[in-house]
Formats: C-alpha cells, structure tokens, sequence
C-alpha cells in the first residue's frame, strides 16, 4: 500500500510517477508481473462530513484510468531478491535517484517483465541492451570520456567490477558466453546459439543486473547471497 500527498495542484502523470517507480521497483525485485488493484484519490477541498457531528473527514474515491498495469491475481505468491527491511527508505530514494538517470537500463527489463511470453531471442536483446547501457554508465562515472566508443565485453566487465557479489560460478565464462550470444542474435551472419544456452544466459543477465541494483541499494551481499 503506497500514499503520496501534495501541497499544490498535480497533473495525473505527476501524481502517478512515484506510484509507478515503486512498481517497477518491486518488479524488479520480485521479477513478477506486477500492477495495482485499487487507485483512490483524495482532496482537502472536498471532504465529506461525519454524520455524528458534520466535522469534515477526507474523501477518498475510486479512481479509473487506462494509466496504469491493472494487478492479475498469481499463480503463486512471488519471491523478492530483496525487501524494504534490506534497503530501508535510503535505499527507495537511492532507486528513484538511479531510475532517473538510468531510464536506458531498467525500461527495457521492465517491459520485458509486463510482457512476460516473450520469445528468448526477444529477452537476450532487451537484457544485452540493459548490459550494454549499464556498463557505458559506469564507464562514464570512472572518466571514460563522452563519445568514445566502448564494446560490449567492456561494459560488461565494468558491471562485474562494480559489484562486490556476483551471483554466478563463473563470471568470466559468463561474460564471454553473454557477449557471444548477443552477437549472434544481433547479426545473422554469426552462427546461431543452442536455445538452452540462450535461455539460460538470458536469465544470468537479469539476475546480474537485480543483483547489482539490490548492492547500489543498500543490500547486503549475504542476504543476497541467502536469497
């Protein structure tokens, strides 16, 4: 349950921004298909008065809009990679912070997660899009100079380096066998990858890039580690 209040007039896309961060922030942390079950909206300026003695009480009305993911009831209750406990208010700042800056690393696992019967052809190139953004972000936060080029192994060796719990057995596999499978579903000249491999370095990568979002948030590695 989330309530954000203002002191002054608010458009619907303002109102429902920081609604929609921590959606997305529980999606990623869940990786489940998430989406709200009841809106309401309430104004100082339009109370409804208590029958006892006509004191005025808040208003709070049901609201319909085609702007948000409606919630789907599932199949079973979802697993959270990490929970407020673990990153406290910091950490939900830290993540409205970070989801300004990184629209280019989260937008595309977010829809792959509202869009759940992609193909995994679909998912390798979203999350190779998330990799590749992420890394050139790190880059850039260690002096790498705007407008120089960086492949895509680099980006992803500065994503490992910048995190102090990796959750794979073998990053440096991991990292060659991410770079060549991108590369072959991006260009039909390279031969095409085992479907399992496919599958399966698709799901490293999201977990890779959560499990570095958890860390930038205040979760502790052996939490993750447990989880």
């Amino acid at each position: 349950q989330l309530e954000t209040s203002a002191v002054r007039a608010r458009g619907w896309e303002e109102h429902l921004t920081l609604h929609e961060a921590v959606r997305e922030l529980l999606v990623l942390s869940s990786w489940s298909t998430l989406g709200f079950s009841r809106l309401y909206v309430s104004r100082n300026d339009d109370p409804k008065l208590n029958p006892r003695d006509n004191s005025p009480l808040d208003r709070w009305s049901r609201v319909a809009t085609h702007r948000v993911r409606i919630h789907q009831p599932w199949n079973r209750p979802p697993r959270f990679l990490f929970e407020f406990g673990d990153i406290g208010p910091q950490g939900v700042g830290r993540w409205l912070k970070l989801r300004s800056q990184l629209g280019r690393v989260f937008q595309p696992l977010i829809g792959l997660r509202d869009e759940p019967n992609t193909y995994g052809e679909t998912d390798m190139l979203m999350v190779g899009i998330s990799l590749e953004a992420l890394g050139f972000y790190l880059a850039q936060k260690h002096g790498m100079q705007t407008g120089k080029q960086l492949r895509f192994s680099g980006a992803v060796q500065y994503v490992l380096d910048d995190m102090s719990y990796i959750p794979l057995d073998d990053p440096e596999d991991w990292a060659s066998r991410t770079r060549r499978i991108y590369t072959a579903i991006k260009h039909a000249d390279n031969p095409y990858p085992d479907s399992l491999d496919l599958l399966n370095t698709a799901r490293e990568c999201i977990l890779v890039i959560r499990v570095w979002l958890a860390q930038q948030l205040g979760c502790p590695s052996r939490v993750l580690k447990q989880r």
